[in-house]
């Protein structure tokens, strides 16, 4: 697996590629991605798009960060879930912890609008 992130103003973009699947690439994933989430951060998306497979494992990893975003205040979006990741997210019922969005700009979109409410949610 391979991790790109980008940040765009106050926003960080995290893009896993591959196979979401060995232990330390995903603790690398939780760590680097946590780091990010830095007082200034508005929030994170996680753009699917590009992961093949994700491994139990990798759910796992996934529901570290939404935790971590959750303790931190720092609100964290799953943007464009492949077919399978989206089933399996729906069968677990993770996708009523994790905050699923079908494409990146839909996520990029929510997190990009003025809170209403007060301070950042996840």
């Amino acid at each position: 697996m391979q991790l790109t992130l980008e940040r765009r103003d106050r926003l960080v973009i995290a893009r896993p590629a591959g196979e979401m699947t060995e232990d330390e690439a995903l603790d690398d994933l939780v760590r680097e991605v946590t780091d990010a989430m830095t007082p200034d951060c508005a929030g994170i998306v996680l753009d699917m798009s590009a992961a093949t497979f994700v491994s139990s494992s990798g759910l796992g990893a996934l529901v570290r960060i939404v935790a971590q975003g959750n303790l931190q205040e720092c609100a964290v979006l799953l943007a464009a879930p492949t077919p399978s990741l989206a089933g399996v997210l729906e069968v677990t019922r993770l996708n009523r912890f994790i905050r699923v969005r079908d494409s990146l700009p839909e996520a990029l979109s929510e997190l990009a609008a003025p809170a209403r409410d007060g301070p950042r949610t996840s």
